[in-house]
């Protein structure tokens, strides 16, 4: 994999491993060089977004976030995940906005902050899941602002929302995986759903009832989420009995997918878990 591209997730994420190295002060690295190129992925659109960079910049550099009627720009064969990348952009400007803000640069950071909140131009919150009537996903609009809702999917209730791949402008997940997808901003989630006990019921629900899917990388950044509503306890319940249910040290020691990014991630929720372990018993 080293010397072989892959397609990716969605959105130029490498920004945020080098805004993360830089933050931490890492050594022999030329940071104009890296601060130079994560710019570039924000402002220049990618010959293959597929494989580098992102695509259909300038639509989402003006309005907030990539139509659904967007045209195909140097993009792969693939549907085009237009939600999915969209919210992934918006992190990716936020890691941007640090590193601009480490340099001392204000004028940047404004421009990548602010650009960092266009997630919620996606947040259509009164779309109801039915089965639990739950509310709040992320859903795709097109270029005129008119929400796209999957197509044959939705009824005088709400939306089919949780079931993985029903509405390809998600990639490889349902909008109840990604309806947590804000890492930069829970504070700002938390309010939109409701407040904290909401959150927390929104959280049991996603596990509870089955949306959650374990064995793919959106689903794996929940577990641990009960933090952000001051309820680490609940974190570490969760975890505990993640990793009593579904992972084990076996052939069949995963819940999905062994890739890279799982495996990591897998790897992550058992550490979280142990130091909830720890924290208890010390």
């Amino acid at each position: 994999m080293s010397f072989c591209k892959g397609i990716t997730q969605s959105g130029s994420n490498a920004d945020i491993l080098l805004t993360d190295a830089y933050l931490k002060g890492i050594q022999n690295v030329p940071w104009n060089d890296a601060f130079a190129a994560i710019l570039n992925d924000a402002e220049i659109q990618s010959e293959n977004w597929g494989y580098q960079g992102r695509g259909n910049i300038n639509e989402y550099n003006t309005l907030g976030y990539v139509p659904v009627d967007a045209e195909m720009e140097g993009g792969p064969n693939i549907t085009h995940r237009t939600v999915s990348r969209s919210i992934e952009y918006n992190y990716d400007d936020f890691s941007i906005a640090l590193f601009a803000r480490k340099t001392h640069n204000r004028t940047l950071y404004e421009k990548y902050i602010s650009r960092s909140q266009n997630w919620r131009n996606l947040w259509m919150a009164d779309l109801k899941e039915p089965k639990t009537n739950i509310t709040g996903f992320f859903q795709a609009k097109t270029r005129d602002g008119n929400w796209s809702v999957p197509l044959g999917r939705c009824n005088e209730t709400g939306c089919v929302v949780g079931q993985r791949g029903s509405d390809p402008e998600f990639y490889e997940e349902s909008a109840w995986s990604y309806s947590w997808f804000v890492p930069h901003d829970y504070a700002a989630l938390v309010e939109l759903v409701g407040g904290r006990d909401k959150f927390v019921d929104r959280l049991d629900t996603f596990f509870d009832k089955g949306f959650a899917n374990l064995g793919n990388e959106p689903g794996l950044l929940e577990a641990v989420l009960y933090h952000y509503v001051g309820r680490p306890a609940k974190s570490a319940a969760r975890t505990r009995k993640l990793i009593r249910n579904r992972f084990g040290i076996g052939t069949f020691g995963l819940p999905g997918n062994d890739d890279g990014g799982t495996f990591l991630c897998s790897a992550c929720i058992l550490f979280v878990g142990f130091l909830g372990i720890v924290s208890n018993l010390g």
